[in-house]
């Protein structure tokens, strides 16, 4: 997928506007986000006095983020439907543009480059774009279920544990990643990563600040 430099740029920070209030709210995973944070997000966004073409754009830009994340199951099912994108008159000039799920590698690109590399929002869009594991699976990973040198991620069903795989046993497997994504979750393990364990003892490689993700 091939994107102008200024498409991508204006991608990046329509979505860092939601990122960030996500973190002000202390919104701390994608799947926690409900109709009811986006009801508040879309009031916000009115409030902020942007012209109507800006807040369209804006707004579709992220609710196209929020389907693309239900789709692969990083975000509850239905709540992209949740983002009011107010219609606007012709003579605004609305841009055509839409933010589809085929400039993943265009976006990764964007996190690769962007002061918030080797973030939580960035380290589970590379596992999830690069792997396509479930989020069940994601949720199961422990910091000594990656194998950096290798550039494996281990996904191993652990019920006694409370993180299961559906397929129970037969879903265990090692996944290769790309070189890149390795390198983001490495950093994200050296430097970013809260220093946590959950209820079993285990360190979770996407904790909370509490523990493992529920």
């Amino acid at each position: 997928v091939s994107l102008a430099d200024h498409t991508l740029t204006d991608y990046w920070y329509r979505l860092k506007q939601f990122v960030d209030w996500c973190e002000e709210q202390e919104i701390e995973s994608m799947r926690d986000i409900t109709a009811w944070d986006i009801d508040r997000w879309d009031a916000k966004r009115a409030g902020d006095d942007l012209a109507p073409v800006t807040l369209r754009n804006h707004q579709q830009t992220v609710q196209d983020w929020l389907q693309w994340a239900s789709d692969v199951g990083l975000a509850q099912d239905g709540v992209g439907e949740a983002i009011e994108v107010p219609d606007i008159n012709r003579n605004d000039h609305v841009s055509e543009t839409r933010l589809a799920p085929d400039c993943g590698e265009a976006l990764l690109k964007a996190w690769r480059a962007s002061p918030n590399r080797a973030s939580k929002h960035h380290v589970v869009l590379e596992i999830l774009w690069t792997v396509g594991c479930r989020m069940g699976g994601l949720r199961g990973l422990d910091v000594s279920d990656v194998d950096l040198s290798a550039g494996v991620l281990e996904f191993r069903h652990r019920p006694a544990a409370d993180t299961p795989l559906k397929n129970g046993v037969e879903g265990e497997r090692d996944v290769g990643v790309p070189e890149e994504t390795a390198d983001v979750v490495g950093e994200w393990i050296s430097t970013h990563r809260p220093q946590v364990r959950d209820d079993h003892g285990r360190t979770p490689l996407l904790p909370t600040t509490h523990g493992r993700v529920s």
